[in-house]
């Protein structure tokens, strides 16, 4: 035990003098490897993995909630909506509510102008039936008003705001998916829904990142279920809920539960009722992360085998001396371990004041305008972590390797700077075997046809 402490005070005071001898420019340059290695390796699987959050966090905040209640799979209502929606009224932990109907729409516009071309300016859309202060207390659809206004619980029933995908002038794809022309605040459409048809004056338009806003239709909950011909309070869609504080969705859910609600309809926070397709995206993405991620590892250890094995040999003679007056050469190969560990651990130190510090904010305020999300870089402790400890173990494997062949030279040799003589390696048995059954036939054949020749 002394002798391996020994040999380590020895290799870090070596590490130390090291690096205090060495070039600043190629110290700033080792370093700077190591902390856009580790940056690349967060930065690219954090914004792959971003792609998908940035679609959640916007599908959690503005349409499921913190908590989601649904029918029950066997059923087509949450039965008891009624009773559910004033326990959750009651409850300090709700910030909001919204309870949802739905159906399918059949929507058709034609104001007399259009040509014979658009004569069926007709379209599908799924229709949302919601209290309006309620829905926006819940999910603040009201921000995502593009042209129009918002629904007022004073409004006509016959008012509506319509998705800006279903209309041509906004949608990016308006050969693939129908969608309607010449609609604007104030058209008037034909909704016909369950056989039913009436007439609905279009209030606004919602534009998002979640497609029941941007390819949905809302009204209010009375008008949809005159189309339906819906008699009851039991909600055929959902209801979603805004928890009052972190963590709080869980109380409620345990709330719910406590009042046997669970027995008509399913009770799910957002993180369990997150579509399982997402949970396997966020995975694959963050797969190729890593993938991507472990190019920037090999750059890294390439560049600390040129530094560590360029320092070696042009040193052999300093190293030769200090072989001869005493020091082991494990406390040299050590030196240049640590020399190489503590240019790690400054790229990564340098790195994470980088990413927590300025990337990830700055992300998380200007994230990228991807169509389907706004894309955000995802960097936790846990998994910034894990990527600092795959570059140390890679600089200290790279550093020794880089040293020991220099570090292993006979001593005088390295003093007088020659070249050992290489010696003659035996065949491994390996090797005689594949000559044995491979080689020797042709050898034999060939031995064989020049003596034959020869007589």
């Amino acid at each position: 035990m002394n002798q391996f402490i020994n040999t380590l005070k020895v290799g870090y005071f070596l590490a130390v003098a090291q690096i205090k001898r060495a070039g600043g420019v190629t110290t700033t340059l080792t370093i700077a490897v190591m902390v856009f290695s580790f940056l690349a390796q967060v930065f690219i699987s954090g914004i792959l993995i971003g792609l998908i959050e940035g679609s959640s966090v916007a599908f959690r905040a503005k349409f499921i909630g913190d908590a989601l209640i649904s029918p029950l799979d066997k059923k087509e209502v949450i039965e008891r909506t009624y009773d559910i929606s004033k326990t959750l009224e009651n409850n300090p932990a709700v910030a909001a509510y919204s309870v949802r109907y739905s159906g399918n729409a059949k929507i058709e516009f034609n104001d007399g102008t259009l040509s014979a071309s658009d004569s069926e300016n007709t379209i599908g859309a799924t229709v949302y039936g919601v209290v309006p202060s309620r829905e926006d207390a819940t999910n603040k659809i009201s921000e995502n008003i593009v042209e129009g206004e918002y629904l007022s619980d004073n409004d006509p029933s016959t008012y509506i705001l319509i998705g800006a995908d279903l209309l041509d002038r906004y949608s990016n794809t308006p050969d693939v998916l129908e969608t309607l022309s010449g609609v604007y605040p104030g058209s008037r459409v034909k909704l016909t829904i369950d056989g039913s048809t009436e007439e609905f004056t279009v209030k606004g338009i919602t534009k998002g990142k979640v497609d029941s806003i941007s390819r949905g239709v809302f009204m209010k909950q009375e008008a949809l279920k005159r189309l339906t011909g819906n008699t009851t309070s039991d909600a055929n869609n959902s209801i979603a809920i805004r928890a009052a504080y972190p963590g709080a969705e869980y109380d409620i859910k345990q709330d719910l539960i406590a009042n046997n609600f669970d027995t008509y309809a399913k009770i799910q926070t957002y993180e369990e009722g997150e579509p399982a397709f997402v949970k396997d995206l966020k995975s694959l993405f963050g797969a190729l992360g890593t993938m991507f991620g472990s190019i920037t590892l090999f750059v890294a250890a390439i560049t600390v085998y040129i530094v560590i094995s360029i320092n070696t040999l042009t040193r052999r003679k300093y190293i030769g001396i200090l072989k001869g007056i005493g020091i082991r050469g494990s406390a040299i190969e050590l030196a240049y371990v640590i020399q190489s560990f503590l240019y790690a651990v400054i790229g990564v130190v340098v790195g994470s004041v980088l990413i927590f510090g300025v990337i990830k904010p700055f992300f998380d305020r200007n994230p990228i305008d991807f169509p389907f999300s706004d894309g955000i870089l995802v960097a936790t402790i846990p998994s910034t972590a894990l990527k600092a400890v795959n570059l140390l173990v890679i600089a200290i494997v790279a550093a020794y390797f880089a040293s020991r062949s220099t570090i292993r030279q006979n001593t005088l040799d390295a003093i007088l700077g020659r070249t050992a003589a290489k010696k003659p390696k035996k065949k491994s048995w390996f090797g005689k075997l594949i000559y044995t059954i491979f080689i020797s036939p042709f050898v034999f054949v060939y031995r064989l046809t020049t003596k034959v020749k020869s007589n």
